[in-house]
């Protein structure tokens, strides 16, 4: 196969290049790559920062939140048949190394993703819609939908439904999730709610308790994980015409998950997320040969923080740390694959720094700057000689410049970048292109903001030296659309 070739739509097969390049746009010269990605991020930071001394804050959303990254990533372990592969892949659970996935695909995610007064602003309506797609090829968008509402049934209680929708390489999930709640004098509440999917073995149930009282929140749950399956395969019996494999919980998966936010003093605020799922085994085997398949034990770890500092009425400085970790050790049945005695590991942990700013009535600043790890390791039980031990790190960044009104026009102006190399293990997961490349590209913007609504469509413009036989440097569009009543 030619590897070579390059997936980015409007793209011709000029794959291969130099490296990072957009700091030749300032006139530097610079040598070490990775460097030049940093030192372009930075010097963009300081160009478009100059005037935030003299900025006064109009706006009362500049505020940053890893919740959106939380509930992201926990979809990954409360709907198992939306990843790739389905329940039973033997790529793991974050599958973050798919054929679908190549060198670009991080910068057309950030591309596309919702910035982070964007992000906060979601979190605090009760009611939504928005909707994302960015280009990734020729023929294919990444796109995901979010759709939330809350209605109250009386004094102290109230209900929600959310409905998560996504089509990408990591994920082609349609979720919908029920929840009731119970709210006491003082902010304290307690819930109950679960999933409603095709596969009813997959619904959840969970049960919560939290308090809130506008500044603060705080809370915890735990969770039932395929809480009807063993009712489902070992009870009812299903027919193995429906289902040529069964699944038998051996140990119940349980999940255990928390949140805070928390103001320290009047200019500091932190949030934290976590979830845990201890050890979990199930046997998967075929009905018609009970012996054939395998038994797995599941253990899946996150952890994240964030930190925000008021360093004046206009200005948010602020870091935060996230780690993913998911361990799949499978032991193939008597008459199991060979290729099911193995061990995967998968984590993923990301360091970053943060900066917004609302200088001016119509202007706005917001850029991040993160180094994250994401090592993989796979061992076989025998003697096949697969084994995978492989890392990738990278330098990924944004840099944002919005122009426009409150309500009205707006223009958005962004340098984004993705500077990635392969530590060890290169060419041991599957991919498209090879990962080991820096990325960077400048991206246009515009759209509209209605009091209650807004959309904007944009398209980048290649700075790493992609350039294309029929389209210039034209680096894929991205459209996003929000609605909240």
């Amino acid at each position: 196969m030619d590897r070579s070739r390059k997936r980015k739509g409007f793209a011709s097969d000029a794959f291969w290049m130099e490296g990072f390049a957009p700091w030749k746009y300032f006139g530097m010269t610079i040598v070490d790559r990775d460097r030049d990605a940093h030192a372009t991020l930075l010097l963009t930071l300081v160009l478009l920062g100059w005037p935030l001394h003299r900025a006064r804050a109009q706006e009362g959303d500049l505020h940053a939140t890893l919740q959106g990254w939380a509930e992201r990533v926990w979809l990954k372990a409360l709907d198992r048949d939306g990843n790739p592969g389905g329940r039973l892949s033997d790529a793991g659970m974050l599958q973050r190394f798919r054929p679908e996935i190549d060198a670009e695909y991080q910068l057309d995610v950030m591309s596309s993703s919702f910035r982070l007064d964007e992000e906060s602003e979601w979190y605090r309506h009760a009611n939504g819609v928005r909707f994302r797609a960015a280009s990734i090829n020729y023929l294919y968008l990444i796109t995901s939908a979010d759709f939330k509402t809350r209605v109250a049934l009386g004094e102290r209680w109230d209900a929600g439904i959310e409905f998560h929708k996504e089509e990408s390489p990591e994920a082609n999930r349609s979720l919908l999730e029920l929840r009731a709640r119970h709210t006491w004098n003082g902010g304290a509440f307690a819930y109950g709610g679960g999933t409603l999917s095709a596969r009813k073995s997959s619904d959840d149930v969970w049960i919560g308790a939290g308090a809130a009282d506008g500044r603060r929140a705080i809370g915890a749950e735990v969770v039932l994980l395929d809480a009807f399956s063993d009712f489902i395969y070992q009870g009812l019996k299903v027919y193995q015409g429906f289902a040529d494999t069964a699944l038998d919980y051996e140990t119940f998966p349980v999940a255990f998950r928390m949140h805070l936010n928390l103001p320290l003093g009047s200019r500091v605020r932190v949030e934290g997320y976590g979830a845990l799922m201890p050890r979990t085994r199930v046997r998967a085997y075929r009905q018609a040969a009970p012996d054939s398949g395998f038994r797995q034990d599941e253990t899946l770890d996150v952890l994240a923080g964030l930190v925000e500092w008021a360093a004046a009425g206009n200005i948010r400085l602020g870091a935060f740390g996230t780690l993913v970790q998911a361990r799949t050790a499978r032991t193939p049945l008597p008459l199991g694959r060979t290729l099911d005695a193995f061990t995967l590991t998968e984590r993923t942990t990301e360091l970053a720094a943060f900066a917004m700013s609302q200088f001016g009535p119509r202007w706005r600043l917001e850029a991040w700057l993160g180094r994250t790890f994401r090592p993989e390791r796979r061992v076989y039980g025998d003697t096949t000689g697969l084994d995978v031990d492989y890392e990738d790190r990278a330098w990924s960044g944004q840099a944002v410049v919005r122009y426009g009104r409150a309500t009205g026009f707006r223009t958005e102006t962004a340098l984004e970048l993705d500077a990635r190399t392969v530590l060890r293990g290169a060419g041991e997961v599957l991919e498209l292109e090879p990962l080991a490349r820096s990325n960077a590209r400048l991206r246009l913007a515009v759209g509209w903001r209605f009091a209650n609504a807004g959309f904007q469509l944009g398209f980048g413009v290649d700075l790493d030296g992609d350039t294309y036989t029929n389209h210039g440097s034209f680096d894929g569009g991205q459209g996003r659309l929000v609605l909240y009543w």
